[in-house]
């Protein structure tokens, strides 16, 4: 069973939707969720230390996310970025 991933309010300025920039580069919530539900790859950030990821969209683009482990089945996006094939 895929995590339960954890947003914050769309219109708030610090909250992770606004980070990851939902709707600015072409991503959205589902694309985020569909990325760590079909997570292909697990690692840690060498620059954070934190949790990462790297699943497909929906559309099959490469997306890297961020995240910090809430308990053992939800986690919270920090960031998320599309990378190049």
């Amino acid at each position: 069973m895929a995590p339960i991933v954890l947003w914050d309010l769309d219109d708030d300025p610090d909250g992770n939707v606004q980070h990851i920039g939902i709707d600015e580069i072409w991503l959205s919530k589902s694309d985020v969720e569909h990325a760590v539900e079909h997570a292909e790859w697990l690692g840690m950030s060498r620059s954070t230390a934190r949790p990462i990821l790297m699943g497909p969209t929906r559309d099959f683009r490469r997306l890297v996310v961020v995240y910090e482990e809430i308990g053992d089945d939800m986690i919270y996006p920090i960031t998320a970025f599309l990378v190049d094939e």
